[in-house]
């Protein structure tokens, strides 16, 4: 038998020393480019950065799922083989496929003084921002809901602050917005419409690509909708927080029953079992079955009302520019709506100051996915162990 020591494995957590640091450098990294006006700089590490998540998240599985069915077994082993250093051929493959789209992407940007009226221009853009909120989301592994509230507020008060002051005319420009303008700042734009091929007017009129960008359809101006990558990633420390906690609640509870049947030796009970299995197959139980499943989703835990809360800003920021034609700080909407929808659910379910301090629930969940990726290690050593027993009982007899 083989124990493993689950005070040896260390889960890799946000901290709030990480948190710290990560501000300072987020701080210091913005002010720089404003400083500077680093905006060229800024839209190339953009376009490399969206070419590895680009072979990590879509060319790679892509050409994985390709090669099992089309190529067969033997194509597969060739790809997961080495070929330089630590690199593999897949990964070769894949990051080929991103650096290419990417480096055309970067090429665009730099050739017309609105890239963003080149479709393939936005619609890539669109792709890596949505795998950059990925990325980090998924990279960003919050122990408590402490860090998500503050970045939170913190990003709120400055949204405010900001909102007023611009109202008041106290306040002539921000660090950010001149950031998201880039090199429109200082550029006039009627002058670029009728000398484009000046070079200072190229990409005078695009963004950095922070945004998601739609084109507004039957606008003959050109115009886009646009939101911010920060209001989606803030609230989203939020969401996907909700979403970590709720997944660790259902495995623990899964494990528990799972160890109690065990216990007692009554194996006749299934868990999460199809309708289909232990029912008629009709379209009526398959319905309220996944009917009963999204019920669950979206009411039990915290990923549900929260998901549906920034649904909502999200709409009200919309209606309210629609129906004002001023734009909207869409924080100033989902913030509240989000703090408040989480601070009602954990209220009724009295589970504020375990959320704030840090669920236990998380750490058990942490130690259980450990010790399950550690299972194929074990199962390694243990039939090498058993066949070096063999080998010695044969030598010796």
């Amino acid at each position: 038998p083989h124990t493993v020591n689950l005070q040896s494995i260390r889960m890799k957590e946000f901290q709030v020393y990480h948190y710290i640091l990560l501000l300072l450098a987020m701080f210091v990294t913005l002010f720089v480019m404003w400083y500077l006006g680093l905006y060229n700089i800024v839209t190339i590490l953009y376009g490399f950065g969206g070419a590895h998540l680009m072979a990590r998240y879509i060319f790679r599985p892509l050409t994985e799922k390709f090669a099992s069915k089309c190529l067969g077994k033997g194509a597969s082993e060739k790809l997961e083989s080495t070929a330089f250093l630590k690199y593999k051929w897949i990964d070769i493959g894949s990051l080929t496929y991103g650096y290419a789209f990417a480096i055309a992407w970067v090429v665009l940007g730099f050739s017309y003084v609105q890239p963003l009226s080149n479709t393939y221009y936005w619609m890539l853009q669109d792709v890596m921002g949505v795998l950059y909120c990925i990325f980090f989301l998924t990279a960003l592994e919050m122990n408590s809901v402490m860090i998500p509230v503050m970045t939170m507020l913190l990003v709120f008060a400055y949204t405010v602050f900001y909102a007023i002051l611009a109202r008041d005319k106290l306040l002539g420009s921000s660090i950010l917005v001149d950031i998201t303008k880039s090199a429109s700042v200082g550029i006039i734009a009627d002058y670029c419409d009728n000398y484009h091929w000046d070079p200072a007017c190229i990409g005078s009129q695009s963004p950095l690509p922070l945004l998601l960008v739609l084109p507004m359809s039957r606008d003959f101006r050109g115009n886009f909708a646009m939101i911010g990558l920060g209001e989606i990633l803030i609230p989203g420390l939020l969401i996907s927080f909700a979403a970590r906690y709720d997944g660790a609640r259902m495995l623990v509870k899964k494990c528990s029953q799972t160890s109690r049947i065990a216990s007692s030796g009554a194996n006749d009970v299934e868990f999460g079992s199809m309708p289909s299995q232990v029912d008629s197959q009709t379209k009526e139980t398959q319905l309220l079955y996944y009917m009963g499943r999204m019920k669950k989703v979206l009411f039990k835990g915290y990923f549900g009302p929260l998901t549906i809360s920034y649904t909502i800003a999200l709409l009200a920021a919309y209606l309210v520019d629609w129906l004002t034609g001023v734009t909207q700080a869409t924080l100033l909407y989902t913030v509240p709506i989000c703090l408040g929808t989480a601070g009602f659910v954990g209220a009724l379910r009295r589970e504020l100051s375990e959320l704030w301090l840090g669920p236990r629930v998380l750490t058990k969940a942490n130690r259980m996915v450990a010790v399950a990726d550690k299972i194929p290690e074990l199962r390694s050593a243990a039939a090498t162990e058993a066949n070096n027993n063999l080998a010695e009982t044969t030598s010796v007899a």
